[in-house]
């Protein structure tokens, strides 16, 4: 009997060993097909542009950006919607908006019921029930809280510096929980919808204020602030907070003003100060509302602020975003961004004011001329605009070097995503290996980044696939210009055999 049973053993092992030895040598002659040294040259032809704005649109973190407002003690809305209720009020801009896609919101938090008081478990239902529908929409906040919404009578919605310090205390740990719905923060509080006013600023402890914003809040996350004094008066360039200040201007109407973030003397250590300063923070920008236009209008020059005017500021300081929901069709109105839309333009008239744009964007997808308008410039160019200008690989044995060359054609780097990688795929879209391909910075507007990095490939003999994505904290991803397959957020720059 035992000797049966070793024979049977015997007998076993045998045939796994064989089987063992055949799966190897099916393995080993499937690899040999693989040459151990193959270079690839990918196609990076343009995104054509009559695809670019239904497509690149949805890219996070850039762009055109609506504007909302939420009492955090009542849920209610403000101002004309001061009657409807505030989650209302953000489904009915999400469909008004919806043919212009975008990802941004300005979203208001109003803490004027809590101006002499804490808050409370109601403010943070409120805000998280908003958060909460931010995310069902796939929308990130320009966030800013306030104090003050009654311009005519500040001083009667107004708290004391003491009571806005403690409620940065506590919204620190919302903050935090909340970080990657949130694209960047306003500083806010001060003055008139968070505006800091010259009167505001008179009465409170600004710096005091500042410093409790910037404890308050995670160090990877973009504080804006209204006026860039504002920054170099309260912190040195050796402070660790300083390269987190970014800026907001609230008075865009084309040419310049004193109520701009810079001033309005481009030749002033402010204004030279942003032009440096904004290519490594994110900016974020609103027009007058279109009702001031009559008003303005002699500064403006006409009925509606210059698009070609806007175009050069916003490239010059490199802005990320834009409101949409001033000066173009508020209350039912036509303003500028209406008339933008009437506004053609091709290559001689961008090259002629300096404006950066890929020859990929005026041609439909036969190569002929497409019809194109300053407000398709400005909503595809608004903060990063993507492209590889090339792509090629060689595979070696188990490496693949890949070299890749991206140029940013839009105003801004694309400071506020997460991080950029290239990655190689399975044959199943699965990662395998990657290498960060650039920080966000190196990406500055009209830039090339070219990089040649080494993946590594396991030893399976399968077919793979290079991509680069673009991902933001949240999970979001966004696309090159170019015409290549986009799959699962991973731009596909071609396959390894």
């Amino acid at each position: 009997m035992k000797t049966k049973v070793s024979k049977i053993l015997a007998a076993a092992v045998a045939l796994v060993l064989t089987a063992s030895i055949s799966i190897a040598g099916i393995q080993a002659a499937y690899k040999s097909k693989i040459p151990d040294s193959k270079t690839y040259e990918f196609s990076t032809e343009g995104l054509t542009g009559d695809k670019t704005t239904e497509l690149m649109s949805a890219n996070p973190d850039r762009g055109l950006r609506m504007e909302v407002y939420l009492d955090v003690a009542t849920g209610m809305s403000l101002f004309e919607y001061a009657d409807v209720d505030a989650f209302q009020q953000l489904q009915d801009e999400i469909d008004k908006y919806k043919s212009d896609n975008p990802t941004l919101v300005q979203v208001y938090f109003y803490l004027t019921g809590y101006k002499d008081k804490e808050l409370d478990q109601t403010a943070f239902d409120n805000m998280n029930r908003y958060f909460d529908m931010l995310e069902e929409n796939n929308l990130k906040a320009v966030l800013r809280f306030a104090y003050i919404s009654d311009d005519t009578n500040p001083l009667s919605q107004e708290p004391e510096d003491d009571m806005v310090v403690r409620h940065w205390e506590q919204l620190s740990s919302f903050i935090t929980e909340r970080r990657d719905q949130i694209s960047v923060l306003q500083a806010g509080c001060v003055g008139a919808w968070g505006e800091w006013d010259s009167g505001a600023m008179s009465r409170v402890d600004y710096k005091k204020i500042l410093d409790a914003i910037m404890d308050n809040t995670p160090d990877d996350l973009y504080v804006q602030v209204r006026y860039s004094y504002i920054k170099t008066d309260n912190f040195s360039k050796d402070d660790p907070d300083y390269d987190r200040i970014g800026f907001h201007d609230d008075f865009l109407i084309g040419d310049l003003h004193g109520w701009n973030t810079a001033g309005s003397d481009p030749q002033s250590d402010r204004y030279q100060q942003m032009s440096e300063e904004s290519c490594y923070v994110p900016v974020d920008g609103e027009m007058i509302w279109g009702s001031a236009n009559d008003y303005y209008k002699g500064e403006i020059g006409g009925d509606y602020i210059s698009s070609i005017k806007m175009a050069k500021r916003m490239a010059e300081h490199h802005f990320t975003s834009l409101s949409l929901t001033h000066n173009y069709k508020e209350k039912g109105g036509y303003y500028s961004m209406e008339y933008w839309k009437t506004e053609y333009i091709n290559q001689n008239i961008l090259d002629e004011n300096g404006l950066l744009y890929d020859e990929s964007w005026f041609l439909d997808e036969n190569g002929n001329n497409l019809p194109r308008t300053m407000f398709d410039y400005i909503k595809d160019y608004l903060g990063y605009y993507l492209k590889a200008e090339k792509a090629s690989a060689v595979v070696n044995g188990d490496t693949v070097t890949a070299t890749v060359a991206l140029k940013n054609y839009g105003f801004a780097a694309p400071l506020t995503l997460d991080k950029i990688e290239l990655v190689l795929l399975d044959a199943d879209g699965n990662p395998v290996s990657s290498s960060e391909f650039c920080s966000l910075e190196e990406l500055q507007s009209g830039s090339t980044v070219e990089k040649t990095i080494e993946l590594q490939r396991p030893e399976n003999g399968r077919g793979y696939r290079l991509a680069l994505r673009l991902s933001s904290r949240n999970g979001d991803t966004a696309r090159l210009a170019i015409n290549i397959e986009y799959t699962d957020g991973y731009n596909i720059l071609g396959d390894l055999i």
